[in-house]
């Protein structure tokens, strides 16, 4: 495990996102109390199928929030709605996908079919 990679206090994780939490739904801009987000909760089995499919050593988790472009194409999603997105990482560059379809095995429209996307978790609240 890469140095300061790891587990951490679930306390001092708690206190982390009640403080993301307060400083967010405490915004003045309504986009942004629009676009909170508590978590992004991701189906295990289809995350472990799509993590064995990597040849990087990482994984880069980027935050996101859905446009209408994008819940056009993929209409589960929640337009304005902050997401996470998990992209796979290495520190060679090479071409990444990013995990963020709703169906694993289908191409999205448009898409290089090399990449393969995976992202539509259950948000909450």
């Amino acid at each position: 495990m890469a140095k300061g990679h790891g587990p951490v206090n679930n306390n001092k994780a708690r206190a982390c996102m009640k403080n993301y939490e307060t400083i967010f739904k405490g915004a003045i801009d309504p986009k942004i109390k629009e676009a909170y987000t508590e978590c992004v909760v991701f189906d295990r089995a289809l995350l472990i199928t799509w993590l064995n499919t990597l040849t990087t050593d990482s994984i880069k988790i980027s935050l996101g929030i859905y446009d209408q472009d994008f819940v056009n194409t993929y209409p589960t999603a929640k337009h304005n709605r902050l997401t996470a997105f998990l992209t796979p990482f290495n520190s060679i560059p090479q071409k990444s996908n990013v995990l963020s379809a709703p169906d694993p095995d289908a191409v999205p429209p448009n898409d290089d079919p090399l990449d393969n996307t995976f992202n539509l978790g259950t948000l909450t609240p």
